[in-house]
């Protein structure tokens, strides 16, 4: 019909079909808070609400409180991720419970930070940040009108960024910048594990009296010392630990056979960072998994970025440097404090709710099967006597 009509004009054409432009999907930023947030979202409902948490009911509130605006599924998925499982109980429902080993390690490092502060042990926070060459402030997931940390990371140079403080203030001569990608002060490329042993032999003995040092489980702060092989181990490499550790192979073994004989050598992990910290007479304890919360040092980086932000518009990374070198020495003391303080307010929360969730995982066994499922929860109806009574 088309060729016929342009015909008519004197000119046989055609227009090049198009398809339909879909919509671009909505790309959602979440970060270590977010993931808090959600945490908290989920305790509040059993310890506050007293009822169990569906995903529908925990993305209306998540959306209430502005935290996050995202779909059912997305949802689903950072809760899996951040330590979350579903249990079925006996009337078929499924309870949305914290996984064992991440509320263990969290109640475990609450005791110990309570009991280094009982003593007297002065806390000191370790923690590495990037500053990108198009850095800019953002909005806090609490409000739009409060400025907040999340930026967009892009390809190109960024101001590698390590320190380390407490109540009272960064540790002096303790702050290491280099750029990414060039050789300065001996440190090469980008932060790796290297790099943060040789900058934690340097700051260590900055500090004036044993400390706790507390820090993150980043890739680069979990390097293992005699690490026992695994499927991506050589063979040889596996032949060796074994001989190391007193395995004698006197026949024939495949590499399947191997690794099942590492399994079978009692072998406690040691972390090369860890063994560092004890050598300069210092404790050092990590923070849980997905909780940036309890490390003030967060709020610390993201004022500093904030001020960096809005004072170097337009500048170059060198300008940032230079900026972000003079706020780190004049960081006032009472800044950390309150962040320190604000912490710890989070921390008794935390130890709280955790006395009030162990007695909600008791309810749920007694219910009946404690089987685990992976499939999510439904978005089942209201609850029944027995969920409204956790």
């Amino acid at each position: 019909k088309e060729g016929k009509n342009s015909l008519e004009k004197g000119e046989l054409s055609f227009s090049t079909p198009k398809k339909k432009k879909l919509p671009r999907k909505k790309r959602i930023e979440v970060d270590g808070f977010t993931d808090c947030a959600i945490r908290q979202k989920i305790h509040s409902f059993y310890v506050v609400k007293k009822e169990r948490p569906t995903v529908k009911k925990l993305l209306a509130d998540l959306k209430e409180d502005g935290a996050i605006d995202c779909g059912r599924e997305f949802l689903r998925n950072r809760i899996t991720k951040i330590g979350f499982e579903w249990k079925r109980c006996q009337s078929s429902r499924k309870m949305l419970t914290e996984r064992h080993d991440i509320a263990g390690w969290r109640a475990n490092y609450l005791q110990e930070i309570k009991r280094h502060r009982s003593q007297g042990t002065y806390i000191v926070f370790i923690d590495e940040t990037y500053i990108q060459a198009s850095h800019s402030v953002t909005t806090c997931w609490q409000s739009e009108q409060e400025a907040g940390i999340l930026t967009k990371i892009g390809k190109g140079d960024r101001l590698i960024i390590v320190h380390g403080g407490g109540e009272n203030g960064f540790v002096e001569d303790g702050l290491l910048i280099f750029r990414s990608g060039k050789k300065t002060e001996d440190y090469h490329s980008s932060m790796n594990a290297n790099n943060y042993c040789r900058w934690l032999k340097e700051f260590l003995p900055k500090l004036e009296s044993p400390s706790v040092i507390v820090m993150d489980n980043a890739k680069y702060h979990n390097t293992e010392r005699d690490r026992k092989p695994n499927s991506g181990s050589g063979k040889s490499d596996i032949v060796d630990w074994l001989s190391k550790h007193g395995v004698v192979i006197n026949e024939f073994r495949t590499k399947q056979q191997l690794l099942l004989m590492c399994d079978s050598v009692p072998h406690e992990k040691r972390y090369v960072v860890d063994d560092i910290v004890r050598e300069h007479g210092h404790f050092p304890l990590r923070l849980p998994p997905y909780h940036p919360d309890l490390n003030p040092i967060e709020l610390v980086w993201g004022d500093i970025k904030r001020q960096v932000a809005e004072q170097c518009l337009g500048s170059n990374l060198s300008e940032k440097e230079i900026l972000a070198r003079k706020l780190f020495e004049q960081y006032p003391r009472e800044k950390w404090q309150k962040c320190c303080d604000h912490v710890k307010k989070i921390e008794d929360k935390y130890f709280e709710r955790d006395c009030i969730m162990d007695e909600t995982d008791r309810i749920v066994i007694q219910l009946g099967s404690e089987s685990t499922s992976s499939d999510s929860e439904g978005d089942c109806g209201s609850t029944d006597s027995s969920d409204a009574a956790l």
